[in-house]
């Protein structure tokens, strides 16, 4: 009965033994390649995303300067995407991620490369453009994979029209509007120069009925008003602005005029704006809850710097009530 119980006891560790190799082997094992970087790019930032490795606990994500190979390194857990930032504008990087377990590093994805924008002076003519957006692709397109990252640096609003992108490698293409699902805008911090913003208002050969000229800055978020004639114009004033969002942008034009006045505009059953200028898309302060005279709707605070509205120009309440009173109907409103 002895060397039966033995035998038995021997037969069962042996079973043991062999029902954890599997677990033991897939512990000591290190996780797979990495599949599917890619980058969206900023001036300062690059963000990478990649697919998810079976077995692995993090991965380890590396960014290098092509030029002087100087590294970036950033350690993941739990998540399959990442952003790097204090980058230098108009450089271009190459990026690779490795998964990793207890086991070690698996091996590294396949090295992509991408460019961080140009970032602009605002000290020439050049540097003018409009506000630029984040975007992928909703579809394959022209050899490019369905969710590839773009930045739309010129966006067509007719959906049949192409916009001019950036890949993450820094090449332009033109991509259909139709194909582009948009996730977020990429306007700059800062301003142009005084003389920057007459030259380019001035070179355009713009012209008003009325002795002012009023130019929307999508890029800094930014309200302009000039005083003079065509190519004469001097600026008069500067405001802070918030212009619409990503998924209502105020569409840029330079053929806009103020076509109507109304002292309280209302959205919605929850709030509206006081001091409206009419121009195909209203100027007015920013939302005020209906009811009230002095509660604004929340995010007054980011008014100059974050795009939020649903396509109106949003002052602060003393440059919305001097537009108001001294911008005569017919002033040409530039929106660029």
């Amino acid at each position: 009965m002895l060397n039966y119980r033995r035998k038995l006891l021997f037969t069962l560790c042996i079973a043991m033994m062999m029902l954890m190799l599997p677990f033991t082997a897939f512990a000591d094992t290190t996780p797979g390649k990495v599949e599917s970087v890619t980058a969206t790019v900023t001036a300062k930032k690059v963000s990478l995303s990649w697919s998810s490795v079976a077995g692995a606990r993090g991965y380890d994500v590396y960014l290098q300067d092509a030029k002087t190979e100087e590294t970036f390194h950033a350690r993941v857990k739990k998540r399959t995407s990442t952003t790097i930032t204090g980058l230098l504008p108009g450089t271009t990087f190459n990026a690779w991620v490795e998964a990793y377990n207890r086991a070690g590093e698996g091996e590294a994805s396949d090295s992509i490369t991408c460019t961080t924008l140009a970032k602009t002076s605002g000290k020439s003519v050049k540097d003018v453009h409009t506000m630029y957006f984040s975007a992928y692709l909703n579809k394959e397109e022209q050899g490019l994979p369905q969710g590839t990252k773009v930045v739309v640096t010129d966006k067509s609003y007719i959906r049949a029209e192409n916009s001019e992108v950036v890949l993450p490698n820094g090449n332009i293409r033109f991509i259909p509007e139709m194909s582009l699902t948009y996730t977020g805008c990429l306007n700059e911090r800062g301003d142009y120069t005084t003389q920057v913003k007459e030259d380019f208002i001035n070179r355009k050969g713009v012209g008003s009925a009325t002795e002012y000229l009023v130019w929307v800055c999508t890029n800094y978020q930014k309200f302009y008003v000039f005083r003079g004639s065509s190519g004469n114009w001097t600026l008069f004033r500067t405001y802070k602005c918030t212009t619409g969002s990503y998924e209502s942008p105020t569409r840029p034009s330079f053929g806009y005029r103020i076509k109507n006045k109304i002292d309280s505009v209302s959205f919605d059953e929850y709030s509206y704006g006081k001091y409206g200028l009419y121009f195909g898309q209203f100027i007015h302060t920013w939302p005020y809850y209906k009811g009230s005279e002095t509660s604004k709707v929340a995010g007054y605070r980011t008014l100059g710097s974050l795009p939020q509205s649903h396509g109106c120009v949003r002052l602060t309440d003393e440059a919305a009530l001097w537009c108001y009173e001294n911008l005569p109907m017919d002033t040409r409103v530039v929106v660029f």
